[in-house]
């Protein structure tokens, strides 16, 4: 056994499992088992091309294992070592891609022709690093270990403190449970915010709802501007008791997606009878999203992006698909497939919320809606038809002119739904139409309250309003729902917003 362990080098495909396992410890809980398993299978089998490849060129196990080795090194923790000599050298001319990516293959180059022509014994090195990338790798495991028997969801998961009062909640069951229906419609500005920010009077929607006896909450604002934090406090009926960042970070992002998957609201209600079904964009802890997640790809760059792929592929590789045919025909299929599931995933989500519009059943329901419009991208115009990809681009990531067109097709969105909505059905329901936050404005002059501005709207099939009040925020939505239906006496809370800097 020790013959073998000097011999064959294990941290050929330890150096994988490390690279993935550490990176799972950094974003514990914030990266599905799944995606996990599916890197440490192609990152493995990447290392066992290049050991084969290696024992074909160097006729040695334990030379092809240093070779291998030396590259998945540079490859895994490119991104690190850039970021680390950019600091330190202060000079972005010599830390350029020209001068790095040129270097890199000369160093491989005069490596690859060393190994090849040493005589030197191996099995010393080879010894200290299947050592090496095993207690690395044990370590990874022990700590992975640790936070999860040492419960470490309150430090990922902003809703963790005030879900153990939410908790507490006791619900009265004595009238007929409603159906409740919470669709948003991300980043849509309410109509004041509209007329003074984009001069679009958007009354024609707003006669369509109140003609279908909607109250319009017109001075309403979210509590947050961000889409995962303002769904999240809605669902659990809280601010979050965690300090906010100065800045957006990849991390805090899927932190707040986290933190809706584990909202309390829907176990609430299906403690209570309530049938759950989420056809929003990522799941809820025991409620998967009917269409395939938005964020998959957010939680897969986490494990690829500080690679050396990863790096050319966000800094540099649109030089490629800009001058070669064959890596612009790459690019093009691939921006076409995200289109491709971004229009599908919003046209399912809303059929199937206008299907449960349309019936009702002996149970009561719970049905949550999330449709990724006026939000950018702006792949559709007013019409419903594609919006060419160069005036798409042109316009940028927040063009008022893509975002209004947008918003006038997703009002026809809107109005299948309101249409939908005032049913003479025998259970009572509950509609709640709203944006998650206003246009996220990036022009510095405009104030930022327009991040907040959002449409917020409410059917209660009984038409009684008294509850309600103009400037409420998504915070106390639930609350008031709650207190209306279930009798929980719950305090309203104070209507405030919180910036988060994109």
């Amino acid at each position: 056994m020790i013959m073998i362990f000097k011999q064959f080098p294990f941290y050929i495909f330890l150096l994988p499992v490390f690279f993935v396992l550490h990176i799972v410890n950094e974003y514990y809980l914030l990266i599905p088992s799944n995606t996990v398993f599916s890197f440490i299978f192609y990152y493995l089998v990447v290392a066992a091309l290049l050991f084969l490849f290696g024992k074909l060129i160097y006729k040695s196990g334990l030379k092809a294992g240093i070779w291998g080795t030396a590259l998945l090194t540079i490859f895994f923790f490119f991104g690190a070592m850039h970021d680390f000599f950019i600091k330190l050298l202060h000079s972005h001319v010599i830390t350029s891609y020209k001068m790095v990516l040129p270097l890199l293959l000369i160093t491989g180059i005069f490596f690859s022709v060393y190994l090849l022509k040493t005589k030197q014994q191996l099995s010393g090195i080879s010894k200290f690093l299947n050592v090496l990338f095993c207690l690395f790798t044990i370590i990874e495991l022990l700590q992975l270990g640790y936070k999860k028997v040492s419960n470490r969801k309150g430090k990922v998961d902003f809703g963790y403190v005030s879900r153990k009062d939410s908790d507490k909640i006791k619900c009265s069951e004595k009238n007929i449970k409603p159906d409740i229906f919470f669709i948003v419609f991300d980043e849509y500005a309410s109509s004041p915010s509209l007329e003074k920010n984009f001069s679009f009077k958007n009354s024609q929607l707003d006669s369509v709802f109140k003609s279908n006896n909607f109250y319009i909450a017109q001075n309403s604002k979210s509590n947050y501007d961000l889409t995962p934090l303002s769904i999240a406090s809605t669902f659990n009926l809280d601010y979050f008791h965690h300090p906010m960042p100065d800045t957006l970070s990849l991390k805090f992002w899927l932190q707040g997606w986290y933190t809706l998957k584990m909202s309390n609201l829907p176990t609430l209600l299906a403690a209570h009878g309530y049938k759950i079904l989420n056809y929003g964009l990522c799941d809820f802890n025991e409620y998967p999203a009917h269409t395939h997640r938005y964020i998959t790809k957010f939680e897969a760059r986490l494990l690829y992006e500080e690679t050396l792929w990863g790096r050319i592929k966000k800094d540099i590789f649109w030089n490629f698909t800009t001058h070669i045919p064959f890596f612009n025909r790459y690019s093009e299929r691939e921006l076409n497939n995200t289109k491709k599931g971004y229009i599908e995933r919003n046209f399912n989500n809303l059929q199937s919320v206008l299907s449960q519009l349309k019936t009702q059943e002996s149970e009561p329901k719970f049905v949550f809606g999330h449709i990724m419009m006026p939000h950018t991208p702006y792949y559709l115009d007013q019409h419903g038809n594609l919006v060419p990809e160069s005036i798409r681009i042109k316009g940028g990531g927040y063009d008022k002119k893509l975002y209004l067109d947008q918003l006038i097709y997703t009002n026809k969105l809107i109005s299948q739904l309101i249409n939908a909505s005032n049913q003479p059905f025998e259970r009572p329901r509950i509609i709640i139409i709203e944006g998650d936050h206003g246009f996220r404005d990036k022009d510095p002059s405009v104030p930022n309250e327009y991040h907040f501005t959002n449409l917020n709207t409410y059917f209660f099939s009984d038409k009684d309003y008294t509850s309600l009040y103009d400037s409420i925020s998504p915070v106390n939505t639930f609350r008031i729902v709650l207190n209306k239906y279930f009798n929980t006496n719950l305090p309203l809370l104070k209507d405030s917003t919180i910036f988060i800097k994109h």
